[in-house]
């Protein structure tokens, strides 16, 4: 297990035998995207990379045209 899975323990049915197991999760954790100080989104993402995510997010919606133009980015 690391940081981005957590285990939990799961009832594993099939046709003829049900057996409780534990099983490694992706975790997914909560993040909100502001864009000068107004909520745009959140979303739900592994926690890696973060910033990355917000980045490419608030491009891909069109509401920034380059890296370049940002001021700063928080995390």
């Amino acid at each position: 297990m690391n940081s981005l899975t957590i285990e939990v323990d799961v009832l594993r049915v099939s046709k003829d035998q049900c057996r409780q197991t534990r099983v490694a999760l992706v975790r997914e954790v909560p993040i909100t995207i502001f864009l000068n100080d107004q909520e745009i989104i959140t979303l739900l993402c592994t926690g890696a990379h973060i910033e990355s995510l917000a980045v490419g997010f608030l491009k891909s919606e069109g509401l920034l045209q380059q890296r370049s133009s940002l001021e700063r980015v928080e995390v």
